[in-house]
């Protein structure tokens, strides 16, 4: 279940003859658990997918990136490293695809000059000159990702969704930071009604947007697509935005926003030490 959540078509096919293929079919709780947070996290995070999907769409490219396809100046990545890759341009995925005790971790290679922080215990791996493999820790209960310096990325709470349609088309989009040293990120946002119809790309229907964060100050624009006006869908409204490693942001005291006329209306933040 790790591996298959972020397979860009996951589908489970059977033949009968292992027992039941659905989560709930594990009779280990611990295992019953894993399965359904590797679900859970995909489903929260197919807004960045489908931002992706449209990229690789409009400009070629991959899904999976083997590492060396984002950091071609190691060398050492192009050799073997087979059991850590990247989705998309922003998260760094270890699958955990063997029994492991309580004395062994996870080897994952990290290239060189690079810094990850793991979206789940916010841990950061931050690399200085070559690239070297580092232990993590292993666990059934969360996939092991990691999101990349510099980057954006949207996401929705999963919430009490049935459907994909429901999910992506009736629930507010989130966006998570993590500022590389220089206090800057970026990254895009595609969005469309459903997730589903092909109509919003024939009629260039769609929303595309650009993200940047600079100097405590978020960008959003539009950069292809149509520019929606009246009411919203709720895909379409940003509700929360977190930044992660934030510490050197704590002495903030204030936050608004700005609409196009460059009139600000203030916002709650809340900065949490942990």
């Amino acid at each position: 279940y790790q591996l298959a959540s972020v397979y860009p078509l996951s589908r489970s096919y059977y033949d009968g003859e292992f027992g039941e293929k659905e989560a709930w079919g594990f009779k280990r709780e611990h295992y019953l658990e894993g399965a359904k947070n590797a679900l859970t996290l995909r489903l929260s995070l197919l807004r960045y997918f489908y931002t992706i999907f449209f990229e690789i769409s409009q400009n070629g490219g991959t899904f999976w990136r083997p590492l060396f396809f984002e950091f071609p100046e190691d060398d050492e990545a192009v050799k073997d490293v087979e059991h850590t890759f990247m989705v998309g341009n922003a998260l760094k995925f270890t699958p955990i695809l063997q029994s492991f005790d309580g004395e062994h971790k996870v080897m994952s290679y990290f290239p060189s000059n690079s810094r990850f922080i793991d979206i789940v215990n916010f841990e950061i791996v931050e690399v200085n000159g070559n690239g070297r493999y580092v232990g993590l820790e292993p666990r059934w209960n969360f996939p092991l990702i990691h999101l990349r310096e510099g980057s954006v990325i949207p996401y929705q709470k999963f919430g009490e969704s049935m459907t994909t349609d429901e999910l992506v088309s009736e629930h507010y989009t989130q966006l998570l930071i993590f500022p590389d040293r220089h206090l800057n990120a970026e990254g895009t946002l595609y969005v469309d009604r459903d997730g589903i119809s092909l109509r919003e790309i024939y009629t260039h229907s769609y929303e595309y947007y650009r993200i940047t964060f600079s100097d405590k100050m978020i960008r959003i624009a539009l950069i292809d697509g149509y520019d929606a006006s009246g009411k919203l869908d709720m895909n379409q409204i940003v509700n929360n935005i977190t930044i992660v490693d934030a510490e050197r942001y704590n002495d903030t005291d204030f936050a608004c926003i700005f609409d196009e006329n460059m009139d600000s209306t203030p916002i709650g933040f809340v900065y949490n030490d942990d």
